[in-house]
C-alpha cells in the first residue's frame, strides 16, 4: 500500500501538516511528513517516490521543482491572501515596504492583494518572482537598492528569509493556514483514489494485452512507441523497456515496419519479414475527433497462425469435417505422378465434380483431401463416406439423413445426412461403383437439383456441395451391363483424374520407402541404414499389386522386426509373402483381362473359383468383388475353359 508524502519547506509547515493529517480521515492512505526545500526537497521527494509515495504534497517553489522533475502527481498547498495577511500580522508596526518573494506559482496566487494593502494599510506590497534557488541573493540585493532598507520587510520561504536576514534586512517566513493545508491533504486523498483506479485500469489493460497471442504496437502521431505488449517482445525480439518512448524507426530495424505504422493508411493482412520470421501484419490509424493521433499495429508469427489453423482443423477432424492431407503429403518424383498432381491441383481449384479412378491402394482419397484444400470451398467442411462399407438401407440414411420416426430406432429429432453436413464444402464418395441401383436415382437428383429429401421426410433441403467421387472399378463396364446409370456416370465424370499404379511410377518407390520409414521409425530414419542394397533392389523391382497401401504395410512390418542392423533380402522376401492373396489375385485378373491376350494363369483361375465359393456361386457378387462385369466374368471363364460354379445368379 502506498502513501501520501508531504515535503514541507520548513519545520513550521511540517508540524502543521502532521497536526492536520491526524485530525483528517485520510482513509487507508497513510500520510508521511518530511522536511526539504527546493533542491533538498527534490531529493527527499525522489526518495519518497522510490518508497511508494503515490502523491506528493508541497508548497511554493518546492512543489514547482518536484512537479517539473518527478512523474509522481503533486498537490500544492496554495498560498492565499489570508495566509499573507496572517504572516504580516506582526510586521505592520515597522513595515514601510513589503517584498513578497517566491517562485511564479506563489507570486501569481497573490495577484491583486498589493493594491488592497496599499489602499487599506498604507503599506506598499511588491511581488518579486524568482526562477531558481541561486536567483535569491541577486533578487534580494536588487530589492534593497530599489527600496530603502529602513522599514523593508521580506516575506517568503525559509531560504529567502535566511538570505534576507544575512543581508541585514528584516524577514518574515510565509506561513500557511490550517485550512490551506487541510484542503491540500483532502485533494491528495482524492487524487490517490483516482490514481489507484487509473492504475487498476492500466494494469487490467496491460494484463489483457500481455495475455493475447497477437503482438500489439501503438505509436503516437510523431511515430513514438506508446504501447508494446509481451507478444510483440517475443515476435520482434526486443524488450518493451527498450523501445517505449522511442521512435518506431529507431526501435524496429525493418524500414517497412515503421513506414507502415507511421502511415495514415490502413494495411490489412500484409505478409512481412522480420529477420528469419514471417509475420502477418494489420495496421489501422487511431482517429479521434477526425484527427489522426497515431496508429496501432497487430501482428502474428505466420508459423503460429499455421499451428493454430492446424489445431482448429484437428479439433474439427474429430467430427470428420476437415481434410487430413494436402498435396505436400503426396510423394511425386516420377513424371507421371507429377503430371497427375499438377492436373489434380487444377481440378481442385474449380468447383466442378471430379471422378478419381485408380486401383486399390493408389491414394484416391489422399487426392480428394488435397483437392478440397485448394478448392474455393476449402473453408467449408470435408465429409467422406465409403459407399461399399454400408448396407443399402443404412447407406441411404447416411447419405440423405432421416426424419424422426422414419424407421424403428431412428434418433429423436432425426439426423442430417452427409450431404447436409457437407453444405458449403466437399463430399467425397468413395467406391461410388458400389452404390446400389435404387439409390443411384436419388444421388442423381441431388447432383442435378442440389437438394436432398431425408428418409421419411416431406420437404427438400437445398445443399451447395462440391462432389468428388472415386472408384477402382470400371464404371463404363457397369454402365454397359446396366449396373450403373449412364446419366449418373456422365454427371460424375465431368473431370476425370486417373491415379497411376505404383508399378508405373518406379521412381516413387524409393522416396515412398524413405517416407514410411521416417513415419514408423523416426524422423531421421534412412533407407540405407534399415535395408541392405539387395533388399532395397528387391523392393524397387517388385510390381506392387497392392500399390502404395501394400508398400506402406510392408514398411510397417519391416520396421517392427528392425533391430538396428540393415535387413537382408531374405527377410524382405519373407515379408513380401509371394503367395497370392485375394487382393493381389484380383489385380492380376484385372491386368490379364486388360492385356491384349487376356490369358489367365492357373493361380488366377483358382482365385476366381475361390471368390465364387466364398459368395456361394453368385456370379453377380463375384464379379462385383472382382471389379468386372458378369458378362466379362462369364466370357473369361469360358475362354479359359474354367468349370462354371453353380449357385445363385447362374
Amino acid at each position: 500500500m502506498g502513501h501520501i508524502a508531504v515535503v514541507a519547506p520548513d519545520n513550521d509547515l511540517a508540524s502543521l501538516c502532521e497536526d492536520v493529517a491526524r485530525s483528517l480521515d485520510a482513509g487507508q492512505t497513510p500520510v508521511r511528513v518530511v522536511v526539504g526545500s527546493l533542491r533538498s526537497g527534490l531529493d527527499v521527494a525522489r526518495g519518497e517516490g522510490a518508497s511508494g509515495a503515490e502523491v506528493i504534497v508541497s508548497r511554493g517553489g518546492t512543489a514547482l521543482v518536484i512537479r517539473e522533475n518527478l512523474p509522481v502527481p503533486v498537490v500544492e498547498v496554495t498560498v492565499t491572501a489570508i495566509d499573507l495577511l496572517y504572516t504580516l500580522n506582526d510586521a505592520w508596526d515597522f513595515a514601510r515596504n513589503v517584498v513578497v518573494m517566491g517562485f511564479r506559482n506563489v507570486i501569481d496566487s497573490l495577484e491583486g492583494i498589493d493594491s488592497v494593502l496599499s489602499e487599506r494599510v498604507r503599506v506598499p506590497l511588491h511581488r518579486i518572482a524568482i526562477s531558481d534557488q541561486d536567483d535569491i541573493p541577486r533578487k534580494i540585493t536588487e530589492a534593497i537598492r530599489r527600496y530603502t532598507r529602513e522599514g523593508l520587510v521580506f516575506v517568503g520561504g525559509s531560504l529567502i528569509v535566511d538570505a534576507a536576514r544575512q543581508s541585514g534586512c528584516r524577514a518574515v517566513q510565509l506561513r500557511s493556514g490550517r485550512e490551506s493545508v487541510a484542503r491540500a491533504l483532502r485533494d491528495a486523498t482524492t487524487l490517490v483514489q483516482a490514481v489507484r483506479s487509473e492504475n487498476e485500469r492500466a494494469n487490467l489493460l496491460k494484463t489483457i494485452l500481455d495475455s493475447i497471442s497477437d503482438g500489439v504496437l501503438a505509436a503516437d502521431s510523431s511515430g513514438n512507441i506508446t504501447l508494446f505488449n509481451r507478444a510483440a517482445e517475443s515476435i520482434l525480439g526486443v524488450k518493451a523497456v527498450n523501445v517505449v518512448g522511442r521512435k518506431v524507426s529507431q526501435s524496429i530495424p525493418e524500414s517497412w515496419f515503421h513506414l507502415s505504422v507511421e502511415s495514415h493508411r490502413p494495411d490489412i493482412g500484409s505478409v512481412k519479414k522480420v529477420g528469419d520470421k514471417t509475420i502477418v501484419l494489420n495496421r489501422l490509424p487511431l482517429v479521434v475527433d477526425r484527427r489522426t493521433i497515431g496508429a496501432v499495429a497487430t501482428f502474428q508469427n505466420a508459423t503460429q497462425l499455421q499451428r493454430l489453423e492446424e489445431i482448429v482443423r484437428k479439433k474439427l477432424a474429430g467430427g470428420g469435417l476437415v481434410p487430413k492431407y494436402s498435396f505436400d503429403d503426396i510423394v511425386a518424383m516420377s513424371g507421371k505422378m507429377r503430371e497427375t498432381v499438377s492436373l489434380a491441383a487444377r481440378f481442385g481449384a474449380t468447383e466442378r465434380t471430379v471422378l478419381v479412378v485408380g486401383e486399390t491402394g493408389t491414394g484416391k482419397e489422399l487426392f480428394a483431401h488435397a483437392m478440397h484444400r485448394v478448392s474455393p470451398c476449402r473453408f467449408g467442411p470435408f465429409v467422406s463416406i465409403n459407399c461399399a462399407a454400408l448396407p443399402e438401407n443404412l447407406l441411404e440414411s447416411e447419405l440423405f439423413g432421416y426424419e424422426e420416426g422414419a424407421f424403428t430406432g431412428a434418433r429423436k429429432g432425426g439426423k442430417m445426412g452427409v450431404f447436409e453436413l457437407a453444405h458449403g464444402g466437399t463430399i467425397f464418395l468413395d467406391e461410388i461403383g458400389s452404390i446400389p441401383e435404387r439409390l443411384q436415382m436419388s444421388l442423381l437428383r441431388v447432383l442435378q437439383e442440389r437438394e436432398v429429401m431425408r428418409v421419411g421426410g416431406e420437404r427438400v433441403v437445398p445443399v451447395n456441395v462440391r462432389v468428388i467421387a472415386a472408384t477402382n472399378a470400371k464404371l463404363e463396364e457397369l454402365v454397359w451391363a446396366d449396373k450403373f446409370r449412364a446419366d449418373l456416370y456422365y454427371r460424375l465424370n465431368v473431370l476425370n483424374l486417373r491415379i497411376p499404379p505404383l508399378r508405373d511410377r518406379e521412381e516413387d518407390v524409393f522416396p515412398l520407402i524413405q517416407h514410411f520409414l521416417r513415419k514408423y521409425l523416426a524422423s531421421e530414419a534412412n533407407v540405407h541404414t534399415v535395408l541392405s542394397n539387395r533388399a532395397l533392389h528387391l523392393l524397387t523391382q517388385y510390381e506392387w499389386p497392392g500399390n502404395v497401401r501394400q508398400l506402406e504395410n510392408l514398411v510397417e512390418r519391416l520396421c517392427t522386426v528392425y533391430e538396428g542392423k540393415p535387413l537382408h533380402e531374405s527377410q524382405v522376401a519373407k515379408a513380401l509373402d509371394p503367395e497370392p492373396t485375394l487382393e493381389t489375385g484380383i489385380l492380376e485378373i484385372r491386368r490379364a483381362i486388360d492385356s491384349e491376350d487376356g490369358v489367365l494363369g492357373k493361380a488366377e483361375k483358382a482365385l476366381i473359383h475361390r471368390v465364387l465359393r466364398e459368395v456361394g456361386g453368385n456370379r453377380t457378387e463375384a464379379a462385383r468383388r472382382l471389379g468386372i462385369s458378369t458378362t466379362t466374368l462369364w466370357r473369361r471363364l469360358k475362354a479359359a475353359g474354367a468349370r462354371q460354379e453353380p449357385g445363385p445368379g447362374a
